[in-house]
């Protein structure tokens, strides 16, 4: 089982554990617990991660540092919005101009 979120890649596997890694440099950053079972599923919800087990339970994992960098995601995308609003702005009202030249 996988999912991303953010810049982490969640994967569960048959030793009953789901292990959260760093999707750039592939290093383990958290290792938990909580089926007696195999990990079928994972799914991001919101801010949590939800796991399905082989042993018929489902988990929710939900902590500080689990979703790090998903903040500094969504700032960098609402910057380059801005940035594109801008421009788009900016593309416009040259056309206008242009046009209001041209005659």
């Amino acid at each position: 089982a996988v999912a991303r979120a953010g810049r982490q890649v969640w994967t569960g596997s048959a030793d009953k554990t789901v292990c959260c890694w760093d999707a750039a440099g592939l290093s383990l950053l958290h290792t938990l617990n909580g089926h007696t079972a195999y990990v079928k599923a994972i799914v991001r919800v919101r801010w949590q991660m939800w796991t399905a087990g082989g042993d018929k339970s489902v988990c929710v994992y939900v902590g500080e540092g689990v979703f790090d960098g998903l903040q500094d995601d969504l700032d960098a995308l609402t910057e380059e919005r801005a940035r594109l609003e801008k421009a788009l702005k900016d593309a416009q009202a040259a056309k206008t101009e242009a046009e209001r030249e041209k005659g």
